[in-house]
C-alpha cells in the first residue's frame, strides 16, 4: 500500500506538471493519479510475474504502463522522481516473494495441512476402505476438516464407496441420507444456515431445513 501510495503522489506530480492552468485540471488530475496507481500495481504484478516465468499478459502490460510512465515523467521533467517510483514498485514485489520466514514447526504444520489437504482430494478408494473399516465413523469426523480445507465436495465424491452409516452427531427427522456425497449436501446446507449464508438446495438427500437439528 505504501508503494501505490507513492505511485498515487507521483503520478499527481507528474499530471500537475503536465495539465495546462484551467478549471478542468482539477477534474483531470486525481482521475490521472488513480491511473498511475492502476499502472504502479501493474509494474508490481509484472516484477512478480517475472520472477514466477508465468503470465505474460501481466509482464506486457507491466512493461507498457513503465514506459507510458517514463515518457510522461520526462515530458514533466520529474523522470528521476519517476524512476524511484518504479524501484519502489519492484522492491515491494520482491519483498512480497520473499518477505519474512516461517518458524519451522509453522512450516512443518503448514506442511501437514497442505499433505492432509491432497490425500483429501485424492484419496484411492482400497484406502479409504481400509480407513473405513478401522474407524466406521471415517468419514464424518473428516467432512469438516475437509470443509475448511476447501476440498469437501471432493472428498465426499471420493467416499461414495463407503457405506453411509448413521451419523452420530447429525439427526433428521426427514429421510437420511443413503451416500457420502447425499449427506455432504445436507451438511453444506446445514453450515449455510448456521453461518447465515443463502442455502442452496440440491442433491436427493435435500431436506426443509427447519425440520433438520444437530
Amino acid at each position: 500500500y505504501i508503494a501505490l501510495l507513492g505511485g498515487f503522489f507521483i503520478g499527481w506530480i507528474t499530471f500537475d506538471l503536465l495539465l495546462p492552468a484551467n478549471f478542468f485540471r482539477w477534474i483531470l488530475l486525481p482521475l490521472l493519479a488513480m491511473l498511475s496507481v492502476g499502472a504502479a500495481w501493474l509494474v508490481q504484478a509484472a516484477g512478480l510475474h517475472f520472477y514466477a516465468r508465468r503470465r505474460r499478459l501481466f509482464l506486457a502490460l507491466g512493461s507498457l504502463s513503465a514506459a507510458v510512465l517514463l515518457i510522461l515523467a520526462a515530458n514533466a521533467g520529474c523522470l528521476f522522481l519517476m524512476l524511484l517510483n518504479l524501484l519502489l514498485q519492484l522492491f515491494c514485489a520482491i519483498g512480497s516473494m520473499f518477505g519474512g520466514r516461517r518458524e519451522r514447526s509453522a512450516e512443518e504444520l503448514l506442511s501437514q495441512l497442505l499433505g492432509l489437504r491432497s490425500f483429501l482430494r485424492s484419496a484411492r478408494p482400497e484406502t479409504l476402505k481400509k480407513l473405513h473399516e478401522a474407524d466406521n465413523m471415517y468419514f464424518y469426523r473428516m467432512l469438516p476438516f475437509a470443509e475448511q480445507l476447501g476440498v469437501a465436495a471432493e472428498f465426499s465424491r471420493r467416499c461414495a464407496v463407503l457405506p453411509c452409516e448413521p451419523c452420530p452427531w447429525l439427526m433428521d427427522s426427514g429421510v437420511m441420507p443413503a451416500t457420502s456425497r447425499d449427506f455432504y449436501h445436507l451438511y453444506r446446507q446445514i453450515m449455510a444456515a448456521v453461518r447465515k449464508e443463502p442455502v442452496i438446495l440440491s442433491g436427493p438427500a435435500a431436506v426443509e431445513k427447519e425440520n433438520t437439528y444437530v
